[in-house]
């Protein structure tokens, strides 16, 4: 775990643990890019597949955008943006370019000068969530059970079998000519709302409301230390799914 860092304007906290149940390589990859005092990009990516291929697909990913991004004028908020589109547009090429069949997911967040806007690729979920508790922004799994969930077709505890059997089918990926990106709004943060950015693992052990109900207090060392431990708890247990976890959580002040 790292962190609390000083980060655009705030505070970022930063963890990644390899899944307990595999002997291979953790095949999460993370960054945080700072860009001058008060704007920044918060990179995620989750590698598909459960092989050597996957933590290739995702660190190059990570690796693509970071370095788009790194240098520009943090005055020029639409440059940033336009800087991460065109880093994931290159990402996707570049994972293509392996020739494996490699992929990944990818979760972004711009901060700007306290707005915040998600960039968002398969199932690595991003939350905004305010110290009460209200959800001020939850992005949508690109995949079966996360569509079904918003539809509300499909409620997860009503069919688990379902939803043990389609957990893992994820519908956009980095590493495709099909890919596409889900841009959300501008969100002004207050000061003590907490952006969240994980990889499945964590959803897949957690509800939601669990998730909301440890981060969006306290210290943000101690939110997320408690929010990695209840993970693996979890995951240790006969319901859990044993899975790469990393988390990155970002408040705009750095109270506790």
């Amino acid at each position: 775990m790292e962190g609390p860092l000083r980060f655009a304007g705030g505070c970022v906290a930063l963890a990644t643990r390899k899944s307990p149940a595999r002997e291979g390589p953790n095949e999460d990859a993370l960054a945080a890019v700072p860009l001058g005092s008060r704007d920044g990009v918060l990179i995620l990516a989750d590698g598909v597949g459960g092989c050597p291929a996957g933590r290739d697909a995702s660190r190059l990913a990570v690796t693509t955008i970071a370095q788009a991004v790194a240098g520009l004028d943090s005055q020029a908020p639409e440059q940033v943006r336009a800087a991460v589109l065109g880093g994931i547009e290159a990402a996707n090429e570049v994972v293509l370019g392996l020739g494996s069949g490699a992929a990944t997911t990818l979760a972004v967040v711009q901060i700007a000068d306290g707005v915040a806007q998600s960039f968002h690729v398969g199932d690595s979920p991003i939350l905004v969530t305010g110290q009460r508790g209200r959800i001020r922004q939850y992005v949508m799994a690109h995949s079966p059970t996360g569509y079904a969930a918003a539809s509300g077709v499909v409620i997860e505890e009503d069919d688990p079998a379902w939803y043990a059997e389609n957990r893992h089918l994820v519908s956009n990926i980095v590493g495709s000519r099909d890919m596409h990106m889900e841009i959300g709004p501008r969100i002004r943060l207050q000061a003590r709302d907490t952006v969240l950015i994980a990889s499945d693992g964590l959803t897949d052990n957690l509800p939601i409301e669990q998730v909301v109900e440890r981060v969006r207090k306290g210290p943000i060392e101690r939110a997320l230390c408690g929010l990695m431990e209840e993970t693996a708890a979890v995951m240790a247990g006969d319901s859990g799914h044993p899975d790469d976890l990393t988390v990155i959580l970002y408040r705009p002040t750095c109270l506790g």
